[in-house]
């Protein structure tokens, strides 16, 4: 029950937020979309920074859940569906994060 609550909230959070084409290519400027553990370069941002981390975090989280809905339920273990659904939500938290910070200052 609690794994059909869970992927119901997600479905939902997904479908409401409009599908939006990323352009990848300048993402390597985007100081949000930076490696784990990187220095965020604050001063850098700009509100298309903002759009961008947002549009293609929305995409990633997508394309993960895909994969993990075409995955077999007598197939589905801890690892590949639980722990894959945390780092989706942790990968869109991270730009999330970001922004939050910049609106609280």
């Amino acid at each position: 029950m609690k794994h059909k609550i869970t992927a119901i909230l997600l479905v939902c959070f997904i479908v409401t937020i409009p599908l939006l084409s990323a352009d990848k290519s300048s993402s390597s400027n985007n100081p949000l979309l930076g490696k784990f553990n990187e220095t965020i370069r604050f001063a850098d941002l700009t509100a298309e920074n903002i759009k961008e981390a947002t549009d293609v975090s929305i995409k990633e989280a997508r394309e993960a859940l895909v994969k993990l809905y075409a995955i077999p339920k007598e197939k589905r273990t801890f690892d590949n569906t639980m722990l894959e659904l945390d780092n989706i939500y942790n990968r869109a938290g991270n730009v999330y994060g970001c922004i939050y910070l910049m609106n609280s200052t």
